[in-house]
């Protein structure tokens, strides 16, 4: 009995640690898209600027 409430602990323990794992590492996914696609519209914008300067 004492094995089976371990295992059981145990099997929700690492459920939860796996879940954890899980979405910080979709959450880090989706922080690096978003920071790439903002660092890629500011190059782009800048870029727009600086030619209609000199044009």
């Amino acid at each position: 009995m004492l094995i089976k409430e371990f295992d059981d602990l145990q099997d929700k323990h690492s459920a939860a640690w796996f879940l954890f794992l899980s979405s910080s590492r979709c959450f880090g996914l989706w922080l690096d898209i978003i920071c790439a696609l903002f660092v890629g519209a500011a190059v782009y914008v800048l870029l727009i600027f600086n030619s209609r300067k000199y044009n």
